[in-house]
């Protein structure tokens, strides 16, 4: 599996596990080879796409909030190890 590969896996696993993710904006944050860690270790972030007026309101009331999620991946396979919360 190339780097490529192992985030677009992670992508697919995201909106299968969590379907909300499908509207929204997912980017990767970084990426840990499997040589490193056993596993492919992608870290994806996840936005609201739509702009807010008032950040403080937005803020206050959760919206426009980036999530961290860490998806480990099988180094061969692409299997799905574990999907973990990061702080943001």
């Amino acid at each position: 599996m190339t780097a490529n590969q192992a985030v677009e896996t992670a992508k697919q696993y995201l909106v299968e596990l969590f379907p909300e993710t499908a509207d929204q904006i997912v980017r990767l944050e970084e990426i840990e080879s499997p040589e490193r860690a056993g596993a492919w270790g992608v870290t994806l972030s996840i936005t609201d796409p739509k702009p807010s007026t008032d950040q403080n309101l937005a803020s206050i009331l959760g919206l426009n909030r980036k999530q961290i999620k860490l998806v480990e991946l099988d180094h061969d396979s692409g299997a799905l190890i574990a999907v973990k919360n990061k702080a943001a």
